[in-house]
Parts: structure tokens; C-alpha cells; sequence
């Protein structure tokens, strides 16, 4: 059967074009509720390590060592990121 090598790219384009459209009809987040998503990503990356290192062992077949490295060196940083990147008393909340 003969498929057509555009029809995964004209499907990812449309899924595309429809999140684009949903994001452009809200209005964008203000501070609050950016801090907000950002401290939930960070959680998220802290308390579900071990799913992380779990899943990216069985994707790419490395050595645990490795990955448990690499990811505990990720979490870190990004969390690290993401709570330097917050200070009130230096930014303007707009």
C-alpha cells in the first residue's frame, strides 16, 4: 500500500495550526499564574525523578549510572533555573 509522505506532516501541521489558534483566542497568563506553572513544573521534575530515569532507560538503553546522573544533574539545574529566575524584590510583575 502506497503512502503518501506528506500525510504525517499535513496531520502534525494541522494539530499545529489548532494549538496555535486555542492559544492565540486566550488571553496570555499574567506573572502569577506563569510563577505558578513553572514551580509546578519544577516539582513535577524533583518528585517523579525516578519515573524520569525509568523511562529514559527503557527509551535509549543506557547505562542507569548515566542516566540517573544526567537526569538528577537536569532537575537540578532547572529547578535551580526556575527559582533564580523569580525574584520578586528584582523584577517587575508585568
Amino acid at each position: 500500500m502506497f503512502r503518501n509522505p506528506n500525510s504525517n506532516a499535513d496531520a502534525m501541521r494541522t494539530i499545529l495550526d489548532r494549538q496555535r489558534a486555542a492559544a492565540l483566542a486566550e488571553a496570555p497568563w499574567d506573572a502569577s499564574q506563569r510563577i505558578e506553572l513553572l514551580e509546578h513544573a519544577a516539582d513535577l521534575l524533583v518528585n517523579h525523578e525516578q519515573v524520569f530515569v525509568a523511562v529514559l532507560e527503557a527509551d535509549f538503553g543506557a547505562h542507569l549510572a548515566q542516566i540517573r546522573q544526567r537526569v538528577s544533574t537536569d532537575s537540578v539545574a532547572s529547578v535551580t533555573a526556575r527559582r533564580s529566575s523569580v525574584r520578586p524584590d528584582r523584577r517587575s510583575a508585568a
